[in-house]
């Protein structure tokens, strides 16, 4: 029922707490007042958006339940909540139609997370239509933000949702390894380490 639903949400919000927090402080510094932006439902765009509750004139476009009622307290933020079907184990909402409406907006950032990362591969989602989402979301966007925690590297899933040419700007935690930020470099991925 819902209760194994915030469950699941609170479990997945308290691994890598600190990291997805400096990620999602870094993520706002580069939001504008008058923006429109793209969250995905991850938990890192969660801890974003007790960020964003005094910004002025922002539009926010969700793909997360929990994102869009955090955002619900702030008074000069107009959130829209792209529907769907609820994936129970991320929260979030995933759709075949949601790509084709997704096309229609005007954004100016998207910021995305990922089950896993490798600098090969780029960003990969377990569900195919969270990855399409995904896509669509970077697509529209002017600027697409990989947010991406250290435990996210070297994990393979079926679907990718970006490339790593398809990244603008990829902010990741310090505690990444060296190896592991060499790799990033030499895949020439523009990266902000916070």
């Amino acid at each position: 029922g819902r209760g194994q639903l915030e469950l699941r949400f609170a479990a997945r919000q308290q691994l890598n707490l600190d990291e997805k927090r400096r990620i999602a402080v870094r993520c706002v510094e580069l939001i504008k007042p008058g923006s429109t932006i793209f969250l995905d439902g991850s938990t890192t765009a969660y801890q974003m958006t007790r960020l964003l509750r005094d910004m002025q004139n922002l539009t926010v476009v969700t793909t997360g339940l929990y994102a869009a009622l955090e955002l619900s307290f702030a008074p000069d933020v107009t959130t829209i909540v792209v529907g769907g079907i609820l994936r129970r184990r991320t929260s979030s909402l995933v759709d075949t139609l949601t790509p084709k409406l997704l096309r229609r907006l005007h954004v100016d950032l998207a910021f995305l997370s990922c089950r896993g990362f490798t600098p090969e591969q780029g960003m990969m989602e377990s569900d195919l239509r969270e990855a399409q989402c995904k896509r669509a979301m970077a697509e529209t966007a002017a600027q697409a933000v990989a947010m991406v925690d250290r435990s996210k590297f070297g994990h393979i899933y079926v679907a990718t949702s970006l490339l790593p040419e398809e990244i603008d700007l990829l902010v990741v935690d310090s505690t990444l390894p060296a190896d592991q930020q060499k790799a990033l470099q030499a895949a020439e991925i523009k990266m902000e380490l916070v």
